[in-house]
Formats: structure tokens, sequence, C-alpha cells
């Protein structure tokens, strides 16, 4: 049963962005984009605590204003919105967060600081990108729907996706290769159910420690999949990104709160 087991919920946030730079602190709405899947993770009724692992200066400085507000008993704007206030920063060392770091570093870097300083010894690790900010929205909570399907399914790990038809090329060589037969489209309703893609989205990851320190990789054993919805499914790479997603929030703001 999920809640018979330790929950570690993981925010990675390095600093030194490619695509758009500093956009894991930059401004969404009024907060801080890594801040709100930091306020999804606090929100859950499975996780037990949560860190936020950065090199960033500006995040570091966010996230302790962050955890001091959270912990703020006369701060009312959390009082109906938390139910982890177990939230700390991490610094991350240099060498897990450079632009070819492996985001399971970080992870295993994060699950033993939570063993040896917080009395934590987790089971399950969640891995929050601040580059997809849109989860939860009124009566859904993403990260627990997903610890619950796992935990269901008796899945090793966990990662949500989005549905696509199998309609893809790819280009080698200036040469345009169909990987379906394009001559023979068919509609979507003719399409059988295995013969969709599922793509890798990035939102959620859910992985069992003992296959995160024995793989090193946030994926294995008995995959499970959660579907997303299409904005739930949204990823901020670049200044469009950003854009396209601010927009929908403004416009949504009243089921997708923080």
């Amino acid at each position: 049963m999920i809640n018979d087991k330790k929950v570690l919920a993981v925010v990675t946030a390095r600093a030194n962005s490619q695509g758009l730079p500093g956009k894991n602190y930059k401004d969404l709405l009024g907060t801080p984009l890594f801040a709100w899947s930091v306020m999804s993770a606090i929100r859950s009724h499975h996780v037990d605590a949560v860190i936020i692992s950065s090199n960033c200066e500006h995040v570091k400085k966010i996230s302790l204003k962050l955890i001091s507000e959270i912990n703020d008993e006369s701060d009312t704007r959390f009082k109906d919105l938390v139910r982890c206030k177990n939230v700390n920063f991490l610094q991350r060392p240099d060498e897990y967060a450079t632009g070819i770091s492996k985001n399971e570093d970080s992870l295993i870097h994060a699950y033993n600081y939570a063993k040896e300083h917080l009395g934590i010894d987790a089971d399950i690790i969640v891995n929050l990108q601040p580059t997809s900010p849109i989860r939860d929205n009124e009566g859904s909570h993403l990260i627990d729907e997903c610890l619950e399907k796992m935990d269901n399914e008796k899945a090793d790990s966990l990662f949500t996706a989005s549905v696509h038809t199998p309609f893809y090329f790819k280009v080698v060589d200036g040469v345009v290769t169909a990987e379906w037969d394009y001559k023979n489209r068919p509609m979507r309703q003719e399409i059988a159910a295995e013969e969709f893609l599922w793509h890798d989205d990035g939102n959620v990851y859910i992985t069992s420690v003992p296959l995160l320190l024995s793989e090193r990789c946030r994926l294995g054993g008995k995959m499970s999949v959660y579907e997303l919805t299409h904005a739930q499914s949204l990823q901020i790479d670049t200044e469009e990104d950003f854009k396209i997603i601010e927009g929908f929030l403004k416009e949504e703001v009243s089921r997708y709160r923080i």
C-alpha cells in the first residue's frame, strides 16, 4: 500500500539553462517557475518530504524564503494548501549540475541526504521538473494519481506521457523517411490501441529506490504510464513555450491555482 511507504519528492532545478536562461526561477504569474512544482508536491497526500535540488543561487534564495513562509503558521496563504511541510533546499554539487549530467545523480544525492540528515529512508522518489508547471486542477492531483496508479499496478517506475498517432517521419542525411505506411493513411478511429505512441513529456517520474540505486535510472523494471492531458504535456524550453503556458494559465487561473 502506498501509505505504508516513504515518498520523497525531488524538484530538480539546476542553473545555466541553455534554451531559456534563468527559466527555473523566471516569474510565471507572480510565482517563480520551480515553485509551481514545489507547491504541487506539498499538496500531496502521500509525499513525506520535498527537496529542492539546485546549484543556482537565485533558486536557493527563493527556496529559503518559500520554506520560511510555508512553515510560518501565521501565513494564511498556505493554511489550506499544505499537507507536507518538510521542505528543504539541497545544494547540488557542480558535477551533478552540468548540461550533460544525469538527473539520476541528483536524485540519488537527494535520497542519501534525506536518509542521513532528515531521517527519511525513502521507498519511492518522485522527480518533478520545473519545466512542466501544469499538474493540478480542481478535483485532480497529478502526483497522487500517479503514485496510486503505480502502487495499484505494482510497478517499479512510472512516467507521464501524452498519446499520439503513429504518423512519424525521420530525416537522416537530408532524406525524409516515413515510419508508417503513408500511402495508406488510416483514419484515427481505425488505428489499433497498441499502435498509438506514448511520448515521455517529463512532467512526473516516479521510481522505486531499489531500482534507482541498482540501475541508476529513473525508469525500468515493470513500468507504468500515466496519460496526460494536452495542457499537462506542455513543457518550457523556450521563450515561446513560456508565453504559451503563461497564456493558458491566465485563461485557466481559476482551475489551475497554486
